[in-house]
């Protein structure tokens, strides 16, 4: 494969919007012009680099990528990589999309628009309704260990004003650490007569839980790899059919 025609198929896969000029994506190391091997990953973590170099993988598409660490790591394998982070979460399809797939949330669901770095990003979260009710508290923790199996311990589940006849309904879906005071307080001022009942993303910023309280919204945290991975591996089917070749998904951990 080429250089230049894996570079075309990833962007035209994942579009920059001008939205998102803040958030870095592109080739962070050159590498040649003939790659034999393609890999994927959402943190270039040393299993990652460990597993690339046993695989013979030269090229990477990173999802958590860019600066100068990155880099750093990359030119020790000696591979070429691109980063693609922010739009690959929000694009049609992307991780959010695919993570609010294992959430069950039945079509059609409802874009939510976040303000960071005082630049608005479209569909940072989605809202709807699971295919199933959750009617307990128990059926959250089905929910997750049926997904996430042993690595379980990564989530936390915090139930705001939860009782039997609490309905944990609509849900709001994002991935990494989006569970943020600044996003709860968007939702709750962007979704009039649509009061969300439960956020489930990756991970959970300093001081949200107690503004969550305030507003009788519960929380799920499942880890930021978790939160990440059902998309990762759906974005590494997609470019493998583009490129009629086989992509390999790169766990951040050890998978025994």
């Amino acid at each position: 494969m080429k250089l230049d025609e894996i570079v075309e198929t990833v962007e035209k896969l994942v579009p920059q919007s001008a939205e998102l000029e803040f958030d870095r994506i592109g080739i962070i190391q050159p590498t040649s012009t003939d790659i034999q091997s393609i890999g994927v990953c959402v943190n270039l973590t040393d299993c990652v680099m460990q597993e690339a170099k046993r695989l013979g993988v030269d090229f990477l598409v990173i999802h958590h990528g860019h600066g100068d660490e990155i880099k750093q790591q990359v030119q020790q394998l000696g591979i070429g990589a691109y980063g693609a982070h922010l739009a690959l979460d929000t694009m049609p399809g992307g991780l959010i999309d695919s993570f609010a797939k294992v959430v069950n949330l039945r079509e059609p669901v409802q874009p939510l628009t976040f303000v960071y770095k005082g630049i608005a990003v479209k569909k940072g979260a989605v809202l709807g309704f699971p295919d199933l009710h959750l009617p307990s508290a128990g059926y959250l923790i089905d929910l997750m260990a049926h997904y996430f199996g042993s690595r379980l311990g990564q989530s936390r589940i915090v139930l705001n004003g939860y009782n039997e006849n609490f309905n944990l309904t609509p849900v709001v879906v994002a991935t990494g650490p989006a569970i943020r005071t600044e996003f709860l307080e968007q939702i709750n001022q962007n979704s009039p007569g649509l009061h969300p009942r439960l956020f489930i993303a990756g991970g959970v910023k300093n001081g949200a839980e107690q503004y969550a309280r305030k507003l009788g919204i519960s929380l799920i945290s499942v880890g930021d790899f978790e939160s990440h991975y059902p998309g990762i591996q759906r974005f590494a089917t997609i470019l493998g059919k583009e490129l009629q070749t086989n992509v390999v998904v790169i766990p951040d951990y050890k998978i025994r």
